[in-house]
């Protein structure tokens, strides 16, 4: 699946036909905001599993922080585009 390759893979825009299991964990994982950081990130995903990511600001690592949702969520897996998904995290980020 092209997820978030040419641009931003929404969880709205996924067929109703294909299932999404929403029962797994989450995780917190905090990013610079750097390419590489991301794309190491993408890179550790296995082949067959789909992340889907909240964006967020947050005032600092802590979940216990403020924080301001920047957008929907949205799919990725190993094969996603960082410089993409950096490219509308910032401009989510400074059009607020």
């Amino acid at each position: 699946m092209n997820l978030s390759t040419n641009q931003i893979t929404f969880l709205r825009d996924v067929h109703s036909s294909i299932k999404v299991d929403m029962t797994s964990g989450w995780r917190h994982h905090y990013f610079d905001g750097s390419i590489n950081e991301l794309s190491t990130f993408l890179k550790k995903i296995e082949d067959d599993k789909i992340y889907l990511l909240i964006p967020l600001f947050a005032a600092s690592k802590s979940l216990n922080s403020a924080t301001l949702n920047l957008s929907e969520s949205f799919l990725v897996n190993n094969k996603s585009n960082s410089a993409l998904i950096i490219k509308f995290y910032f401009t989510k980020r400074f059009y607020i």
